[in-house]
């Protein structure tokens, strides 16, 4: 018995879209999953250090900033920052009115503990770090760009050749090799 080629045909395009909606419905699932997943981490990373006392904040702003993934943290580090100036806030105010109490001057009033210098001192060493890491990339990316451009120029001179051969597209195709492989550009 033969089969007709429209049977052929449409039993192709279903098996593709039932093939492509499990892709769709796969790549959905991954990308909830790992939404909840950094959503968990940050909670987790939140309550770390919640329970921290204010004096402790630089050692843990330190540990994060010696990890190999410092760059990823930046969402962390504003949230430690926030946190770490509004507990200040509440206590420089307790300060204040201590001070005041005791008879004291509002106009010379002043709390500038060490770990204070310590926690800015870090967050500036992380700001400048994070400008470096960025200048780098963006150096990087100019030299990819550079070398890009190079190929290309190449492969235009292998197009302008009147003789073709064996060798011209194995040229071609180390030349689109290293095209791909040259990395980022900006």
């Amino acid at each position: 018995m033969k089969r007709d080629s429209t049977e052929k045909s449409e039993i192709k395009i279903t098996d593709e879209v039932n093939t492509s909606d499990k892709n769709k419905l796969r790549k959905d699932i991954n990308q909830k999953t790992l939404l909840q997943n950094r959503v968990a981490q940050e909670k987790n990373v939140e309550h770390e250090w919640h329970s921290l006392d204010i004096e402790e904040y630089p050692t843990y702003l330190e540990e994060i900033l010696k990890k190999s993934d410092w760059i990823k943290q930046n969402t962390t580090i504003n949230i430690l920052s926030n946190d770490f100036e509004d507990k200040f806030k509440l206590i420089l105010k307790k300060k204040k009115i201590e001070f005041i109490n005791k008879g004291g001057n509002e106009i010379d009033f002043f709390f500038n503990p060490g770990y204070k210098k310590d926690f800015n001192d870090l967050l500036r060493e992380f700001k400048n770090k994070k400008n470096q890491y960025f200048k780098d990339l963006s150096k990087k990316q100019k030299t990819n760009l550079a070398r890009k451009k190079e190929i290309i120029d190449e492969i235009k001179k292998l197009i302008d050749k009147n003789q073709h051969d064996n060798n011209t597209y194995k040229n071609f195709k180390n030349l689109q090799d290293a095209f791909y492989n040259t990395g980022q550009v900006p």
